[in-house]
């Protein structure tokens, strides 16, 4: 009797283990057809876009009147359309087709204005996705050679930004990243600050001037728990 109980028993266990393993391994399929979903959406947009510097800018508006920007990193997968939602929760899962997708769309944080001169700090965000996509290559910026070498490119109707980072780290994630600064000396107190973070010693010379905004970008970060990486960056 005594045998057949513990039988019965590893039959159960195996059969939990075997339904559990399934379970897992189709969340993981479901979440690899979505990234490749993602990817496949937005090189279609690319295409009807976007010819190497040149973008249409109507059509973009035709697909989502969101759109504010396009941000572009050469030698990275960082070349995608930036958008600005109601609130920072608009986008985090929503495409730019304004599809569900986990990756959701890089996007401007909606306290910033659209018109990036007019604030303090420009605050962009996108996930770490870990096929490489959306915001994954930020993390490069953390590379003496490749953040020494590299600029962000800005593109909006107006205006082309050339931006250099002067501040690139991993920290846990901080609960509020300032938009408006009361003076210029909460601003000033906010760079050293950064510089203070900053692990890249080759571009901490391009800090911003007086007047100058500055330009944030956050994605996760999978050194310890609730991590972020942080690039922070001003017009050349």
């Amino acid at each position: 009797m005594g045998k057949k109980i513990l039988k019965f028993s590893l039959d159960i266990i195996i059969i939990a283990c075997l339904v559990a393993a399934g379970y897992f391994g189709l969340k993981i399929f479901e979440r690899f057809q979505e990234d490749q979903q993602l990817n496949s959406s937005y090189e279609s947009i690319r295409k009807d876009t976007k010819t190497g510097k040149h973008i249409n800018w109507n059509k973009l508006k035709k697909i989502n009147s969101d759109i504010v920007a396009w941000i572009y990193v050469k030698g990275t997968n960082i070349d995608y359309p930036v958008v600005q939602g109601k609130t920072n929760q608009s986008y985090l899962h929503t495409n730019f087709k304004k599809q569900y997708t986990y990756g959701g769309c890089i996007f401007l944080d909606s306290k910033d204005n659209k018109q990036f001169a007019l604030n303090d700090n420009n605050v962009f965000y996108g996930h770490h996705m870990r096929n490489g996509s959306m915001f994954a290559d930020l993390v490069k910026f953390r590379e003496e050679k490749f953040a020494r070498k590299h600029t962000i490119e800005l593109y909006t109707p107006d205006k082309t930004y050339h931006l250099k980072a002067f501040s690139a780290y991993a920290k846990t994630a901080d609960t509020s990243i300032p938009i408006t600064f009361k003076n210029q000396e909460e601003k000033n107190a906010y760079i050293t600050k950064l510089k203070n973070r900053n692990g890249v010693s080759s571009i901490i010379k391009n800090i911003p001037k007086k007047d100058e905004p500055i330009y944030t970008f956050a994605t996760c970060s999978y050194e310890g728990h609730d991590y972020r990486t942080y690039v922070h960056a001003v017009e050349k």
